[in-house]
């Protein structure tokens, strides 16, 4: 879903439930918890969602992009 929502640049908060390929009420709940995380980011409750990229996750989502002991 992420990769989904970085080709696309958004994508319906019901569409990404889906994509997790869970059952409705678990995908709305990965989609929280990606929010909730800083990797998905909406404008409203109910609009769509963008991919985010949160200063914890960077050493993740680029691994040797930046030093471990980087301090910003």
């Amino acid at each position: 879903m992420l990769l989904t929502a970085f080709l696309r640049g958004q994508i319906p908060r019901g569409e990404a439930a889906r994509l997790t390929g869970f059952a409705e009420r678990a995908g709305r709940e990965v989609v929280r918890s990606l929010l909730n995380e800083g990797l998905l980011k909406a404008d409203s409750v109910k609009g769509p969602v963008r991919l985010g990229l949160p200063m914890h996750a960077v050493g993740y989502i680029f691994p040797g992009l930046f030093p471990e002991d980087l301090t910003l």
